[in-house]
């Protein structure tokens, strides 16, 4: 059995999670000069703040484990 995956253009796959990701997630995370996704809190962060995506092939497979405590 072939595998599927739902992607629209390998070259916009990182624009498009990164952008998907900020949609889902609208009162935390904001979606910048389409490459960055930023904490809207970050003004009052008392630590460096981190997002991470996976890695090649692994999209999205650990999207969205960001949040409040993490």
């Amino acid at each position: 059995m072939k595998m599927k995956k739902f992607i629209n253009n390998p070259t916009d796959l990182t624009k498009e999670l990164l952008e998907g990701l900020a949609l889902a997630n609208p009162e935390t995370l904001e979606y910048v000069d389409h490459k960055f996704i930023v904490n809207k809190h970050l003004e009052n962060a008392n630590r460096v703040t981190i997002v991470t995506l996976g890695g090649t092939g692994h999209e999205p497979a650990i999207s969205g484990f960001v949040g409040e405590g993490m």
